[in-house]
């Protein structure tokens, strides 16, 4: 039993994340709104954002959480807790302190 495919599959895999890699997607349209409103060092916070998210996405997989929640279900259901605490937390951040998408109160004539 191989685990490596043959060469025409890996070459149209190769080709087809070149062609997903380099297709503008809903990261690429944040970090465009968030500069041309907010200007460039937070369009640059944004990426950041963007780009740190996947770093810990990326390591998580790596290390095998996805084989950990498999393995172990009060694992899957600690992550759901945390995940839900985190989501409440963000909530309670927009509700309290308004978030990105809160209309701003222009000052000047109207």
């Amino acid at each position: 039993m191989s685990f490596i495919p043959d060469t025409t599959t890996l070459i149209q895999f190769a080709i087809a994340t070149v062609i997903l890699a380099i297709t503008p997607g809903p990261d690429m349209t944040l970090f465009v709104s968030r500069t041309l409103s907010h200007g460039r060092a937070t369009g640059f916070a944004s990426m950041a954002g963007a780009l740190f998210g996947t770093l810990i996405h990326t390591t998580l997989v790596v290390v095998g959480i996805s084989a950990l929640i498999v393995a172990s279900p009060a694992a899957f259901f600690v992550l759901k807790i945390l995940g839900a605490a985190y989501l409440v937390f963000l909530a309670w951040q927009a509700i309290t302190k308004g978030s990105a998408f809160s209309p701003e109160k222009k000052s000047g004539p109207e």
